[in-house]
């Protein structure tokens, strides 16, 4: 897609902070590694084709070098074409390199080319401190070794467009804003679709998310992906029951085998960007929630039947993991999730009922992480939206009320036992 054509005001705060870490290029706390990620499909090519498009009119005395592509180059060859552009640029000027896709040098020859790379490359352009590199990767890179490198690189989620931008973008292709909002959730790459054939159908688009997201997977760690977008978060328990109801594909072929296979599908899906361990939340999750929505909502247009019986199982298995108020701020979430998924319309009144009737097991739960997690989805913008759309924002409320009302009652007992 092409960048002038996607330009949002989003994408504009991540242009100024480019611009930022150009200036402050001095300073003690300068950045002078950036690394802009986002699932595939996300806009990191298109971020840097606006930053090259947009550049001349913010800093005209910096020089723009790139962007390479880390898929497309020998990597030996790509660190000496930067080192030499580098030193050809102007010296009195800053100098801002583009490399794109970085992340895939930590995918050949077992991550020795990124660490050359980040020898070659990145120390240099600290040590210059003339420079600002600028790369893009699927997840945040977080493999970096060299101190001075780590504590001047930062990662920044390339966020999907929100529902302002959509409607700008839609108005602009004569485009119904709530229909392209619907379809799109935001998502650079189904944007693009759309703006290639405007009249694409909802069926359609789930087709080619099924198929644009299982691209470059094994065939059980594609079922794995469909899967797993339907939880807020997950682990291999939950994930073992599910595909035992379902009887999908990733279903070991020898019990003993179990946990083994599933955790290599989720390496899989770790290494395409798509899941992360959260150590906050003790489960594993997808990256991007905007990705996830899509995947899962792709699942349930397709195989409405297997996604009911997804939820009931999990609605069960949370329900059940959520009466332990040891770790109920890992459950809670969860549970209230796929408890209004499994019951339709009725669903945000039986997720109700069942925070009231289930409040006094909780008395000992860590209230103010349960509270942290929910009030925040999570700490994720994206599931706090979806948490309200899908209960109801009166719901919602009501929900919180209650936990905040039980969380001041336990704080009052712990301190009349104090005293």
């Amino acid at each position: 897609m092409s960048a002038a054509r996607i330009l949002c005001r989003v994408w504009e705060n991540l242009v100024y902070t480019v611009q930022e870490s150009l200036m402050r290029l001095h300073k003690e706390d300068a950045l002078a590694v950036l690394d802009f990620w986002a699932p595939r499909g996300g806009g990191k090519t298109t971020f840097l084709s606006l930053l090259c498009t947009a550049w001349a009119d913010l800093l005209s005395e910096v020089v723009l070098l790139g962007p390479w592509d880390a898929r497309a180059m020998p990597p030996s060859q790509m660190a000496h074409d930067i080192l030499v552009a580098i030193d050809k640029a102007p010296i009195e000027k800053r100098k801002l390199v583009l490399v794109d896709n970085l992340d895939n040098l930590l995918k050949i020859g077992g991550g020795k080319p990124f660490i050359q790379f980040e020898e070659e490359v990145a120390r240099t352009v600290i040590e210059r401190g003339d420079t600002v590199l600028i790369v893009t990767s699927l997840f945040p890179i977080v493999q970096w070794k060299e101190y001075d490198v780590r504590v001047q690189q930062r990662s920044i989620h390339i966020p999907p467009l929100n529902k302002e931008d959509v409607r700008e973008w839609a108005e602009n292709h004569d485009m119904g804003p709530e229909r392209a909002l619907h379809l799109s959730m935001g998502y650079p790459q189904v944007l693009a679709w759309l703006q290639e054939t405007p009249d694409l159908s909802e069926e359609a688009i789930d087709r080619r998310i099924e198929s644009y997201f299982r691209e470059g997977l094994s065939e059980k760690a594609g079922e794995a992906a469909e899967i797993t977008s339907a939880f807020l978060s997950f682990d291999l328990d939950i994930l073992q029951k599910v595909d035992v109801a379902l009887g999908s594909s990733i279903s070991p072929e020898k019990e003993e085998d179990i946990y083994g296979e599933y955790a290599d599908l989720i390496r899989e899906l770790i290494a395409a960007g798509l899941v992360f361990w959260e150590v906050n939340v003790g489960a594993y999750r997808f990256r991007d929630s905007v990705v996830r929505q899509l995947i899962a909502r792709s699942f349930r247009h397709r195989r409405p039947d297997d996604f009911q019986k997804l939820q009931n199982v999990a609605a069960d298995y949370y329900t059940s993991e959520a009466r332990h108020a040891s770790y109920l701020d890992r459950t809670l979430i969860s549970a209230i999730y796929h408890l209004a998924y499994t019951h339709g319309s009725e669903g945000p009144e039986r997720a109700l009922h069942w925070v009231k009737s289930t409040l006094d097991l909780w008395n000992s739960a860590p209230w103010d992480r349960v509270l942290r997690v929910w009030i925040s989805g999570m700490g994720d913008d994206y599931v706090l939206m979806e948490m309200k759309e899908l209960l109801g924002l009166s719901v919602w409320e009501q929900i919180t009320h209650l936990l905040e009302s039980a969380a001041l009652a336990a704080e009052q007992i712990r301190e009349e036992v104090k005293s």
